[in-house]
């Protein structure tokens, strides 16, 4: 699986709690397709990538639930997807934001 990030849209910064939150547009290159809405986060020195989804409420438990607005049917593609993205989209994000954010880590 191939894919290009295009772009990082930043949504939320706090120097000061080293916080960074936004999302990616990522190019899918085999399946000539753009996802984007992909989360990633970071915090302190943790970094969160997670596929667009969104929230519904279950009607028998009445619990909220998450659902992927993007999944393929073999779940271990989905979990590359999600690695390949974390793998090119960490860097990115780092060229992008500067150096300067990034430096104490």
């Amino acid at each position: 699986m191939e894919i290009e990030i295009v772009e990082f849209y930043e949504t939320f910064r706090d120097q000061e709690k080293r916080q960074l939150k936004g999302t990616l547009h990522v190019y899918l290159i085999d399946l000539n397709a753009d996802l984007r809405g992909v989360r990633i986060c970071k915090e302190k020195k943790k970094w969160f990538v997670n596929l667009p989804s969104g929230w519904a409420t279950d009607e028998e438990t009445k619990e909220r639930i998450q659902y992927p607005y993007f999944s393929f049917m073999d779940r271990e593609k989905t979990v590359a997807l999600r690695n390949l993205i974390r793998e090119k989209g960490i860097p990115f994000v780092k060229e992008k934001v500067g150096e300067p954010f990034f430096k104490p880590d």
